[in-house]
Order: C-alpha cells, then sequence, then structure tokens
C-alpha cells in the first residue's frame, strides 16, 4: 500500500512538473505591438499569422497598463497614437489568455480570461472608473 501511494505521489510529481514547464514556455512567448521583445511584428511579416493577437485599445483619455501576469507583457498604453493600442501576440498557443488592465497606479481594473482574437476597448466617464467592453 505504501509503494502504491508512493508510485502515485511521483506520478502526480511528475505530470505537475510537466504542465508547469509548458506554461512557463508559453507565457515566455508572449510580445507584443509595443514591446517585441526581439520578435518581427506580425504585421509587417509575410509569414502565417499568430495564433494569438488579442488587441487592447485605450479609448479612456488615461494611461493604463496591460498585463499577462508571469510573461513578459506589461504594456503603458496612452492616450495618444501610436500607443493607445496594443497587440499581444504569441505565435504557439491559441487558448484563451489572462489579461489584466490597470491604471497608472497599479490598481487592477480589468482581469479575466480572453479569447485569442478578443478586442478589449477601456474607455472611462472622466471620474477615474474605467469600462472595458470586449468586441469579437
Amino acid at each position: 500500500m505504501k509503494k502504491r501511494h508512493l508510485a502515485i505521489a511521483l506520478i502526480a510529481t511528475l505530470i505537475s512538473t510537466q504542465v508547469f514547464a509548458a506554461s512557463e514556455k508559453v507565457n515566455a512567448g508572449y510580445y507584443s505591438s509595443i514591446n517585441l521583445h526581439g520578435h518581427t511584428n506580425p504585421a509587417l511579416s509575410n509569414g502565417a499569422p499568430p495564433a494569438t493577437d488579442i488587441t487592447v485599445v485605450d479609448s479612456a483619455g488615461a494611461v493604463i497598463h496591460a498585463v499577462v501576469p508571469n510573461s513578459p507583457i506589461n504594456d503603458t498604453l496612452t492616450p495618444a497614437p501610436p500607443y493607445n493600442v496594443d497587440h499581444i501576440y504569441n505565435d504557439i498557443y491559441s487558448g484563451n489568455t489572462f489579461i489584466q488592465l490597470t491604471d497608472v497606479n497599479g490598481s487592477v481594473f480589468y482581469g479575466n480570461y480572453v479569447w485569442s482574437r478578443a478586442v478589449l476597448n477601456v474607455s472611462s466617464d472622466g471620474s477615474g472608473h474605467f469600462a472595458v467592453t470586449e468586441i469579437a
């Protein structure tokens, strides 16, 4: 019985290690139009489109941050073009991505999983309250 529990624990450890390593690889694969992190901007290449292309639009008239936790994505969006639009890319992962949007002080006003082709439009009523509309 003791050997059986040990074998089950060993198998569970191996599986969780592989899942963790895979998620680290996916998280490291994110880059954006604001911070390419050594990648070529897909909009300028003739290759296949990336598996993930999430668009965040700052229509709020305020500085906001788009963050994919545990990844290189921590982008600052401003009200002025070209930094009022951010495309978050991943070449290999096409599943849902957890995105956080924060204000200039780092307070999270949006945190959710979004589809790999989502468009998030951020607006404000002018009093510091943000509204996020997911298109697509």
